[in-house]
């Protein structure tokens, strides 16, 4: 059955022309494609400082009255298809992208009549809209002492609003030089020159009668996008999901039955695959790396039955596990993921080497994804190893993730089983 499904498929698949805006089920066009697609979008929009308006249609609706395949190639008509990168359609998932809030509102108006002129609906309700641009993230406090301006974590180099009561970092208080004693000092929360929590600038818009959410972020292919860019909310989704994976396998994990090599093998497979879903798109920062480690850290001390006052480092544990240092992991990822790219004649090749005019802000501008691979090759000596050559690129990066720094192994090699 499986090689007349195979001949058929190839048959159907050469009489059949899919659109390059169609991703899942399609060689070499995967859902982390189209995730990457609309990542290094944000990531080359807001480098230009420039808006980005992404609207997420929900054709549930539509597959639900007709049959799949014949829904989908009436809706994709010529009379309202613009194509990728701006339009990515992936099963019931269509991703409509632009650079003006009127072009992404009209181009949606103009798919919604299109579906309905076939005798289909799309459900508005479901319809999401997402604003990217600098600094329109939604602040959610972290850490036992969140910072009043940032809401993130403060450390030593802080001082304390008189007004709020809350404790401010060194970079959100204002002053220069060292901090000092101020009997008297206000936060720029409390005197209004602080951005706003929610820095969306609108929180719904209309669209042929029909109310959209403007959201702060969004859930799109198991990848969670922020309206300020970046990976923060994406890796802390995926390692809440990697807890919850962690969990259930736990009278497999801790069990003293299996030996820490298989534990390890499953840890491997099912929890670190979970947290690292779509890492291979993500532009991680150090705190980011940190995030991950922590979480890392915590699950192996668990399945090793390592309380932290015991003074055994983590190389210890993942050296009695047999697994790598999740950065390690991370890297090889999007070694991976960087060879597909280079090799790729589809638009995930053309989008690394777009270019958004605009003006960059002051200051340092925001690690890329690009830099996160160049650091990657200089550290796993690939820097001479050309990525068009599938084999050679795939035994490179075989041969590095052994070469990457590997954790010890631990005391007695038969203290594994114990």
């Amino acid at each position: 059955m499986k090689l007349i499904e195979r001949v058929l498929d190839t048959l159907i698949r050469e009489m059949v022309d899919i659109d390059g805006m169609q991703f899942g089920f399609v060689p070499g066009r995967g859902t982390t494609d189209a995730i990457f697609i609309i990542r290094q979008l944000q990531e080359k929009y807001i480098a230009a400082n420039k808006p980005l308006y992404i609207a997420f249609v929900d054709l549930e609706k539509a597959f639900d009255r007709v049959p799949r395949m014949s829904s989908v190639l009436e809706a994709l008509s010529r009379e309202f298809l613009t194509g990728v990168p701006w339009e990515l359609l992936c099963a019931e998932d269509l991703a409509i992208i632009a650079d003006s809030l009127e072009e992404c509102l009209s181009r949606l108006k103009g798919w919604k009549d299109g579906m309905e002129s076939k005798g289909l609906r799309v459900n508005m309700k479901k319809t999401k809209l997402l604003i990217t641009v600098p600094g329109l993230n939604l602040q959610r406090d972290s850490g036992a002492y969140p910072c009043a301006v940032c809401s993130s974590g403060v450390g030593v180099n802080s001082i304390e609003c008189t007004q709020c009561k809350l404790w401010v970092h060194k970079k959100c208080s204002g002053i220069k030089g060292r901090i000092t004693s101020i009997p008297d000092y206000v936060c720029l929360r409390c005197l209004d020159q602080a951005r706003p929590i929610d820095g969306r600038p609108v929180t719904q818009v209309v669209v042929d009668g029909s109310q959209l959410d403007v959201e702060a972020s969004f859930c799109y292919l198991v990848d969670t996008l922020c309206a300020g860019g970046g990976c923060e909310l994406a890796i802390i989704t995926r390692c809440c999901t990697s807890w919850g994976k962690c969990k259930k396998l736990l009278p497999i994990l801790t069990s003293k039955h299996v030996s820490l090599k298989t534990r390890g093998k499953v840890f491997n497979a099912c929890v670190r695959s979970a947290m690292l879903h779509g890492s291979k798109a993500w532009a991680s920062s150090a705190s980011d790396l940190q995030r991950l480690r922590r979480n890392n850290r915590a699950m192996a001390r668990w399945i090793c039955s390592v309380k932290p006052d015991e003074g055994v480092d983590t190389d210890t544990l993942y050296g009695k596990l047999g697994i790598p240092e999740v950065t390690a992991s991370l890297s090889v990822r999007r070694l991976r993921s960087y060879g597909h790219v280079e090799r790729a004649t589809s638009c995930i090749n053309s989008i690394i080497k777009m270019a958004i005019p605009g003006a960059r802000g002051r200051g340092r501008p925001r690690k890329a994804w690009s830099d996160c691979v160049r650091d990657n090759l200089h550290t796993c000596g690939m820097g001479n190893t050309d990525p068009q050559s599938r084999g050679v690129w795939k035994s490179g990066v075989r041969r590095s993730s052994r070469l990457l720094p590997i954790p010890a192994t631990g005391t007695n090699p038969a203290a594994d089983d114990k």
